[in-house]
């Protein structure tokens, strides 16, 4: 199961990367958002520490998951921040 939500996330990153998101109307399920969430999370993490707090990729890879945060709290009605853990998988 593990194996197939990872291949779901890289799916849902490719369309989104690709702009496809917008264009046919790929909606996420607050689960399936808050998966990608943590997708961007570690994303982020990653480019910090290979290219820096203050390169261009890595703060447009913060607004992306800025985003999506800011996405998932309209979804659900939320303030706090999603939360992803072992458990929900």
């Amino acid at each position: 199961m593990e194996r197939n939500l990872v291949k779901s996330v890289v799916r849902m990153s490719i369309f989104v990367k690709r702009g496809w998101m917008m264009e046919n109307s790929l909606i996420f399920s607050p689960f399936e958002l808050k998966i990608y969430i943590e997708y961007l999370r570690i994303d982020l993490i990653d480019k910090g520490q290979q290219l820096g707090l203050i390169n261009e990729v890595t703060v447009e890879a913060s607004q992306e998951l800025d985003y999506f945060i800011y996405q998932y709290q309209l979804l659900t009605g939320s303030k706090n921040f999603p939360e992803v853990s072992a458990a929900s998988f």
